[in-house]
């Protein structure tokens, strides 16, 4: 099995297992964050039983909660109030231990997973330069000539989707998830008075997890855009594992002539390609950079430029840019035609808005 095949295969495994690896990671982080929310409330039942107890005994003394709200815990303790302090610092605990493994158990998730990335990141680079080191020959080949130009915009793809998951991988390992809103509303001391038992009965549960549970659900959304790029990747997939079926032969008919050689060159064959590839294509409108692509396809004759993934910047809908003028830049794949320059308007986009067409003016 060449080198081409080994690389495609990884790459398959990855396209393929990432996606249920987020899903097993939601998951988890469900089972756990549910099991925080519902010790919370427990917990503060807790207060409140705790605050009726003291009422009752209160009562039964023949005093009121007011005359006694000063009074430290442990001035007041009891058997009964013993059990129901011993009851919230096992929630406590409890809690403690699940926050803690809220937030271990997603860093050695998106850790995992970012192990999970740079092989595609490798293994795509691997690709791009095998072919691109047989391409001359491959190029002027009828069985692979059409094909080795849709593996290559399926590379393009999957370098675009490493692109976008490295930049959302590092916003979600820079998360942190607080816990110490835990101890500061569900610890108990014998210090503390009659009066902040109560205050505690009382409190806004949703209120003083409201932070740590906007963080979680954050880390949720990194979660569900990595996995809902890679299911985005079915057409990449597809074209990996029919590369994969003819990837030996495709490889030797690449070395045909001699691994690394070009084909022989006819005179004409220097006349400018009439279609030529253009690569690391910057788009902006004005100074401002709106997005990026690893490569797109220009035809001098029609004067368009389409590429098949876009990676657009910041939270701008890029139906906005429709018939804009933006200037595009980038380099023609034959580096003796030199850089590529030009004002165009973005004619159309499909593929979920990723592939688009811009006209020259």
């Amino acid at each position: 099995m060449g080198q081409t095949r080994t690389s495609l295969l990884a790459l398959q495994k990855v396209l393929t297992d990432s996606p249920q690896a987020f899903d097993q990671l939601l998951a988890k982080r469900k089972v756990v964050n549910t099991k925080i929310s519902e010790l919370a409330n427990t917990a503060h039942n807790g207060w409140d039983l705790m605050f009726m107890h003291l009422t009752s005994k209160f009562q039964a003394q023949k005093q009121t909660f007011d005359a006694n709200a000063k009074k430290t815990l442990k001035e007041v303790m009891d058997p009964q109030l013993g059990k129901l302090v011993a009851g919230l610092e096992s929630w406590r605990k409890d809690m403690v231990l699940q926050a803690r493994a809220a937030a271990t158990d997603f860093q050695a998730g998106v850790g995992a997973l970012s192990t999970q990335l740079a092989t595609a990141k490798s293994e795509t680079a691997t690709l791009r330069k095998t072919v691109e080191k047989k391409k001359a020959r491959l190029l002027v080949s009828a069985k692979y000539k059409t094909k080795v130009k849709g593996y290559l915009e399926a590379i393009d793809a999957i370098d675009a989707l490493c692109t976008s998951q490295t930049s959302t991988m590092a916003k979600a390992k820079a998360m942190t998830f607080d816990e110490t809103w835990v101890n500061k509303y569900y610890s108990v001391r014998l210090d503390m008075t009659v009066e902040d038992i109560k205050g505690n009965a009382t409190m806004d549960v949703t209120g003083i997890m409201k932070t740590y549970l906007q963080n979680q659900t954050q880390a949720d959304t990194y979660v569900r855009t990595l996995r809902d790029e890679y299911k985005g990747m079915a057409g990449q997939l597809a074209s990996m594992k029919a590369w994969s079926a003819e990837a030996d032969d495709m490889e030797a008919e690449g070395d045909a002539s001699g691994e690394g050689k070009s084909a022989p060159v006819k005179p004409e064959a220097a006349k400018p390609d009439p279609k030529p590839g253009v690569n690391k294509i910057v788009i902006k409108m004005g100074s401002t950079e709106v997005g990026t692509a690893v490569k797109g396809e220009y035809d001098r004759a029609t004067k368009l430029l389409t590429i098949p993934v876009v990676v657009w910047k910041g939270k701008t809908a890029p139906l906005e840019y429709l018939q804009k003028k933006l200037t595009l830049s980038g380099s023609y794949e034959n580096a003796a035609e030199g850089k590529f320059a030009n004002d165009m308007k973005l004619d159309k986009l499909a593929g979920d808005m990723k592939k688009a067409t811009f006209k020259g003016a």
